[in-house]
């Protein structure tokens, strides 16, 4: 009886013992299954998090460069150098019954040159797709100018000078960007406009000739310019901006009047280059 009884009790407990087994078992995977996906998730979840920050700044910075490009009004001063050729060719003309005409030079030096401007940016293509698109300005200029007088030359006289030409306008621009990076814009202009050039009285530096007499007078001329800018902000063209600019202006002929002795400067080339500041408002 015993026997038997000891037989059954181990038979039991062994079957015990397997279904606690089993179910440990069950559990165990169950549980390696569980955290396996919370490890998956977690591993995972940075790389998500990545990816839709990613995507989230590229988005900010395609509207960035859209908000760079959209109309706007925009506001530059800069000033630099001023430069004309290395001589004005000027002819005297004296006497009015039997003409005498002189030749000369008057030697120029380097000067500076001031820039302000108002402009207004807009597309300059209606293309529905706005990544197509390119902007334009159109902008009124005025500009200041000097260059150093340093000598006249006319037939066999000279004299030593130390004064300067004065130089001022205003223009008429057209402005289109032809490229842009990330760093950088380039943009190409070009305009019409009234300038007006003064030189001053040097009298004294040839007694007797009365051909050094001062001299001022305006003409319609023409002006080109290439610019590059360099936005202040990196993470968007939103604002302000720091400029490289470098011009060119014809200056016209200039004449003394009609009674003799009548002195004329021939029309000569103005380059200038200059560094500025920009902001879009």
């Amino acid at each position: 009886m015993g026997r038997l009884m000891t037989g059954t009790s181990w038979r039991e407990s062994t079957e015990t013992w397997r279904k606690v087994e089993h179910m440990t078992l069950r559990e165990c995977a169950r549980a390696a299954r569980f955290w396996a996906v919370v490890l998956a998730m977690g591993a995972a979840g940075p790389v998500l998090a990545q990816s839709a920050g990613g995507a989230a700044g590229k988005a900010q910075q395609d509207r960035s460069a859209l908000s760079a490009d959209e109309p706007a009004w925009v506001l530059s001063i800069a000033g630099g150098l001023a430069q004309g050729p290395s001589a004005i060719p000027v002819a005297v003309q004296l006497g009015s019954v039997v003409p005498i005409r002189l030749e000369g030079q008057a030697l120029i030096d380097r000067g500076q040159a001031v820039t302000a401007s108002l402009s207004r940016q807009f597309w300059g293509s209606e293309s529905d797709d706005r990544q197509s698109r390119y902007p334009m300005r159109l902008e009124l200029e005025g500009l200041w100018a000097d260059v150093q007088r340093q000598r006249l030359n006319v037939g066999v006289a000279s004299a030593t000078l130390s004064d300067q030409v004065d130089v001022q306008g205003l223009f008429a621009n057209g402005l289109v960007r032809l490229i842009k990076t990330e760093h950088t814009q380039w943009w190409l202009g070009a305009g019409v406009g009234r300038i007006r050039q003064s030189v001053p009285d040097a009298s004294a530096a040839l007694p007797g000739c009365g051909c050094l007499k001062a001299m001022d007078g305006d003409g319609t001329t023409w002006r080109a310019k290439l610019r590059l800018e360099v936005p202040l902000r990196k993470e968007a063209d939103d604002g302000s901006a720091v400029f490289v600019e470098g011009a060119y202006s014809p200056i016209p002929a200039l004449t003394s009047g009609s009674a003799a002795p009548v002195t004329t400067y021939q029309s000569w080339g103005l380059r200038s280059l200059t560094v500025g500041w920009r902001i879009r408002f």
